[in-house]
């Protein structure tokens, strides 16, 4: 499943923090294309991905993959 369809579906699912406070993922407006432009720009040349301990690696070279398909 793509990321945008695992985005989604976290939409509906109600989440406990651990002050056993409930919420609910809020996604914020999109970006427009200069913004994902200047973004790119800055981000891709600091970092073309991160290792995150314990839940995987996330690259920005590969479409499609996230390191995060089991969420």
């Amino acid at each position: 499943m793509a990321a945008i369809e695992q985005l989604k579906l976290t939409l509906n699912e109600q989440h406990v923090s651990e002050d056993d406070d409930e919420y609910k993922v809020e996604p914020q407006p999109g970006l427009t294309d200069q913004q994902i432009d200047n973004l790119a720009q800055k981000l891709l040349k600091y970092a073309g991905g991160f290792e995150f301990y314990g839940l995987g690696e996330v690259t920005f070279d590969g479409v499609g993959q996230s390191g995060f398909q089991e969420y």
